[in-house]
C-alpha cells in the first residue's frame, strides 16, 4: 500500500518563529489580489442577475404587446368584431352594418338596448 508523504520545508505560521519572509510577503500578496478578485466577482455577479432580471422583464412587456397587437389585428379583421366595436365606438347618429350578408341600420338605441338585454341573460 502506498501512503502519500508531505515533505514540506519548515513549520510555517503566520504568527510564530520559523517564518520564511519571502513565504510571508508572498502569502500576503495573495490575499491582497484574492480578496479585491472576490469581492468584484461577487459584486458582478449580483450586477449581472440585476440586469437579467430587468431583461427578462422587458421581454416578458415585448412578448404582451406583441400579444395584444395580434389579438387587436384579429378583432379588426373579424367582420361579426369589426361591426361589434364600431357599434361601441359610436354614439350619435345611426350606422349601417353588414351581418352575413345583410345591411342593418342600426341607431345607439339599439345597441343600448341589446346591451342591456345581453346583461339581463348573462
Amino acid at each position: 500500500m502506498i501512503v502519500p508523504v508531505c515533505r514540506c520545508a519548515g513549520n510555517f505560521e503566520i504568527f510564530g518563529r520559523g517564518r520564511d519572509p519571502e513565504l510571508e510577503s508572498r502569502h500576503l500578496a495573495g490575499y491582497f489580489l484574492a480578496v479585491p478578485a472576490a469581492l468584484f466577482g461577487f459584486f458582478k455577479v449580483v450586477y449581472e442577475v440585476g440586469t437579467n432580471r430587468k431583461q427578462r422583464a422587458d421581454e416578458r412587456r415585448w412578448r404582451q404587446a406583441n400579444a395584444a397587437k395580434e389579438l387587436l389585428d384579429d378583432i379588426h379583421t373579424d367582420e361579426l368584431a369589426k361591426n361589434a366595436i364600431h357599434m361601441l365606438d359610436w354614439v350619435d347618429g345611426v350606422a349601417a352594418c353588414t351581418i352575413q350578408g345583410q345591411s342593418e341600420v342600426i341607431g345607439y338605441p339599439d345597441v343600448l338596448t341589446a346591451l342591456a338585454m345581453n346583461r339581463r341573460e348573462g
